[in-house]
């Protein structure tokens, strides 16, 4: 899956909205956590990701891995 908001719709709290979507309905099907790479050339990504609540858990040359558990 690669997630792109084109610079238009940057700022608007689109992002936002489709993770929580995306979240919720995670949570609900029972999914115990997720995953997701951001290359580290993309500190806007990296933010939103941390305000998200996903925590880095690799720390690559290029990349960083986040995640976040999702289930008790």
């Amino acid at each position: 899956l690669h997630i792109d908001i084109l610079p238009v719709g940057q700022g608007q709290g689109l992002g936002r909205r489709m993770m929580e979507t995306f979240l919720d309905r995670l949570r609900a099907l029972g999914v115990p956590g997720v995953h997701l790479g951001v290359g580290k050339r993309n500190p806007g990504a990296i933010q939103f990701y941390e305000r998200m609540g996903f925590q880095p858990v690799i720390d690559a040359d290029t990349w960083i891995g986040f995640g976040m558990r999702l289930a008790a």
